[in-house]
């Protein structure tokens, strides 16, 4: 195990983001006292200057490497270059000042898109180079996955502990609401928030039968703590291991937000692939003493709740 401790100093990268702020609050409770977690407009890690100036200032312990440039389908499309330029310099900087600044741990977020549309069911760690990855965020899912080499190879030369954890679709508070570039729980509940608001129907694209694994924040957030203690180099799916429909989802909203408008299957737009399960084997195996605590209908009544309190106040990213 490592040797961080609750008085060693931890920077974490992206702490304004959906992981960031929850990881920044789920350390605090835990008894974690030097936490540091510039904004982006304060530090900008993608930039050797900005970043190598704030990291040799602080001397961090340990990095939780949570920054990135993220998106949607549409911005992944029409911006892929700056997705993958931005992503790699965060990747190749992060690693590099680690190296150079004796940080004891490093842990990155990784991105489960990278997984090939071929890969088999469950999605294993090992299977993440056996094709392509998802084309409409190769880019950015690309520059993701150089952070498993990145992880080995500083390992194997200088011994730089790092890990890089690979989650599932995460949902919870903070999350991006934007009906635009969300993703589909966050978009769902801002969809049943306005469909009680304006007293009408849901209206959700596809015909529901999609299925994913939905890991709420909280957990997910629990999970890189812990793996903050693993040494060598690791990279590991973190997930719920129980699969959801898009439909089920939408039954537990009308429940949790007592919906009566209906809801409608917009049959004619894309439903998106029909299933992505993880394999939580290597967790489970590495990790032994975590697991998800939240279940689906705790975690979307707790955003639920949360976004409404929070939306007239605009304290949300919509």
């Amino acid at each position: 195990m490592s040797s961080i401790n609750y008085d060693s100093r931890i920077l974490i990268t992206g702490g304004s983001g959906l992981v960031g702020r929850n990881l920044i609050e789920y350390l605090r409770n835990l008894g974690y006292k030097n936490l540091f977690y510039p904004k982006s407009n304060e530090v900008d890690f993608s930039n050797i200057y900005h970043a190598e100036k704030y990291v040799s200032n602080i001397k961090p312990e340990c990095i939780f490497s949570l920054a990135a440039l993220v998106g949607g389908i549409y911005d992944n499309k029409i911006r892929p270059a700056d997705f993958y330029w931005i992503n790699s310099q965060i990747g190749n900087i992060t690693f590099h000042l680690s190296k150079k600044y004796k940080v004891k741990k490093l842990v990155c977020a990784g991105a489960g898109c990278g997984y090939p549309l071929s890969a088999p069911e469950p999605l294993k760690e090992e299977d993440i180079w056996n094709g392509l990855a998802q084309p409409e965020s190769a880019a950015y899912s690309t520059a993701k996955k150089t952070l498993i080499i990145q992880s080995e190879s500083y390992f194997n030369q200088y011994g730089l502990n790092s890990s890089v954890i690979i989650p599932s679709n995460i949902y919870g508070e903070f999350d991006n609401f934007n009906l635009e570039k969300s993703h589909v729980i966050p978009a769902l509940i801002h969809k049943f928030y306005l469909s009680n608001k304006e007293k009408k129907p849901v209206k959700v694209w596809g015909n529901g039968a999609a299925k994913r694994d939905f890991l709420y924040v909280k957990d997910f957030v629990s999970a890189l703590e812990k793996a903050m203690h693993l040494k060598g180099s690791n990279v590991i799916n973190v997930a719920n291991g129980t699969q959801h429909s898009i439909k089920e989802v939408c039954d537990l909203l009308v429940e949790i937000t007592n919906n009566s408008y209906g809801i409608e299957f917009q049959t004619d737009m894309p439903s998106g692939q029909k299933s992505r399960e993880f394999s939580i084997q290597k967790v489970n195996s590495l990790i032994p003493n975590w697991s998800c605590n939240y279940q689906l209908k705790e975690g979307l009544n707790n955003t639920y709740k949360w976004f409404s309190e929070n939306y007239s106040f605009r304290n949300i990213r919509i």
